[in-house]
């Protein structure tokens, strides 16, 4: 379970927002948090290891900028390191990706990226996604081409936000089976993984649904795609009429009471992609367990 936020429009305004909205999310994850902004049309990178506090004092003075990407971070693919927690970049920090869920194939898609030349710094399912969209912006016609031909070929769960310093002034960020919210704003788009992050700056929302994915810019518009239909979809703004602890809790009075009916779903999310329904393999890594190595001890604790 993690947090992302992204932001554009205007500076240094995007970085405040971005920021604001990895706090009100970090209940849903708190290990590490990370940042990506441009500078003079350069990414930059700031992350840290423990609460979003330790990003807000590293920055400094540091937070110019009209367009930027925010994630606050609960382990689940890797320790946590600085290097494991989000955003993850290209070899050439082109592109900077922030998400939200688990990448089921991204073994298979790794060791393919791998065999084109491709390397990883971390322990992630998600470094994949900024290396697969650049592995497509080698033959796309542009980068939106190459980030519909990269969500064709990931499977599992996701809510990606995706910022490219090919396009300073546009934001991209999809949806499959996580949630995400797009926020419109008179001089800004905001896309996160619940209203929550949004609330204290625009009331105004879009609800993504499943397969679609958003071009935003500074200026308010944007364009949702369903990248699974090859289709526009025109979708207005609704405008949401209730608080930020309300749609940050939920039906639940606290926090913590949340997180205790969450876990159910949390321990699946955690699992999703290394359990073999099938084999009855487990992939474990993280714990030095190959997969024969996972089913043998299983099965010995089955016979106890």
């Amino acid at each position: 379970m993690c947090g992302i936020v992204g932001c554009i429009g205007e500076q240094p305004k995007a970085m405040d927002v971005v920021l604001d909205g990895l706090t009100a999310l970090e209940y849903r994850g708190y290990d590490s948090a990370g940042i990506a902004f441009l500078n003079s049309k350069k990414i930059e990178t700031d992350k840290q290891v423990g609460r979003v506090q330790a990003l807000r004092d590293s920055l400094g003075g540091n937070k110019k900028s009209a367009n930027a990407i925010g994630h606050t971070r609960w382990a689940t693919h890797g320790g946590v390191t600085a290097g494991n927690a989000h955003p993850h970049y290209n070899a050439d920090k082109t592109i900077a990706v922030v998400h939200n869920g688990i990448i089921e194939n991204y073994a298979e898609l790794r060791e393919h990226l791998q065999n084109q030349g491709y390397k990883f710094v971390s322990q992630t399912d998600t470094e994949v996604v900024p290396h697969l969209i650049d592995f497509y912006r080698r033959s796309s016609k542009n980068f939106e081409e190459a980030f519909e031909q990269a969500l064709d070929q990931l499977r599992g769960a996701y809510a990606l936000g995706v910022m490219t310093s090919e396009e300073p002034d546009v934001l991209y960020a999809a949806r499959l089976s996580s949630p995400l919210v797009l926020g419109v704003g008179d001089d800004m788009c905001i896309v996160a993984s619940d209203p929550s992050a949004i609330m204290e700056h625009t009331k105004k929302v879009v609800f993504l649904n499943d397969y679609e994915f958003v071009r935003a810019e500074k200026n308010g518009d944007y364009r949702i795609k369903d990248f699974k239909n090859a289709v526009h979809i025109s979708r207005e703004a609704e405008v949401l009429d209730y608080d930020a602890d309300v749609a940050s809790k939920g039906e639940f009075p606290d926090f913590m009471l949340k997180e205790i009916h969450e876990q159910p779903q949390t321990i699946l999310d955690t699992m999703r992609g290394r359990y073999s329904y099938e084999t009855g393999e487990a992939d474990l890594p993280d714990i030095g367990l190959t997969p024969k190595e996972s089913a043998m001890r299983a099965a010995g604790t089955s016979r106890r």
